[in-house]
């Protein structure tokens, strides 16, 4: 039988030489071993989630969960899909088989189908989460003094425009903009004495601050369309 212990330690020169060309192969493949910084991982999963405002986890499964579920199972590249039914929303979990990698058809087709399916009146639209793979490995903060919130709401904008014409860059998000908002003050009992309640001022804000079509002119060949504008440009126009 043969010693491998025993072959080494009589052949020492012989072992010695293997074990430094065994050594000088694995330092150079660790050398050259293809690296990237950001791998592209393969995510096959992907949610289906529909809200059903009032009604029961048994009247979600019974009316929206098995009919989703049904149609998902339908595609051939669907491995498995578990679902999940709670009071006024279904949850569908969808895995995707590992043959696959080109997923985005998959998705699409995924949305079609779910867009397709008859569900009951007062469900809203399923909406298909397949963004488990994205990966955000810069943050920027974007700060001035001097600065208004619109103002840097804009440039933020025009920076994220810019970094979405990068290549390889696939999604740019912000986070953190304040939303514009008026808030509106009011004396209740001036109010009450002119005979308006808060929601006939309310209604009255909300017809001035539009735009209508009033109709086209003809000149000679061309049509201009008119339009009359009666939305509000500045907050002092409100007062």
């Amino acid at each position: 039988m043969f010693n491998l212990t025993k072959f080494s330690l009589l052949n020492n020169r012989t072992t010695l030489v293997v074990y430094s060309i065994l050594m000088l192969m694995g330092v150079s493949s660790y050398f050259n071993i293809g690296r990237l910084e950001y791998p592209e991982i393969t995510i096959r999963n992907a949610q289906v989630i529909t809200q059903y405002p009032g009604r029961s986890s048994v009247e979600v499964e019974q009316e929206v969960t098995n009919a989703l579920e049904q149609a998902i199972r339908q595609m051939p590249e669907v491995d498995k899909v578990k679902s999940t039914s709670k009071p006024g929303v279904s949850i569908l979990s969808v895995s995707i088989k590992d043959t696959y990698f080109d997923l985005e058809p998959i998705w699409q087709d995924m949305r079609n189908i779910v867009i397709e399916t008859p569900l009951p009146s007062g469900s809203q639209p399923p909406r298909v989460n397949d963004s488990f793979g994205d990966v955000f490995p810069y943050l920027f903060a974007l700060q001035g003094d001097g600065f208004s919130q619109a103002e840097l709401l804009n440039t933020a904008e025009a920076i994220r425009d810019e970094l979405l014409a990068t290549p390889g860059v696939g999604k740019v998000e912000l986070h953190g903009a304040q939303q514009e908002r008026i808030y509106l003050e009011f004396s209740a009992s001036e109010l009450a004495a002119q005979g308006l309640s808060p929601l006939q001022l309310m209604q009255a804000l909300n017809g001035q601050n539009a735009i209508a079509s009033s109709g086209s002119v003809r000149s000679g060949v061309d049509r201009l369309n008119l339009v009359t504008l009666g939305e509000f440009e500045s907050v002092e126009q409100l007062a």
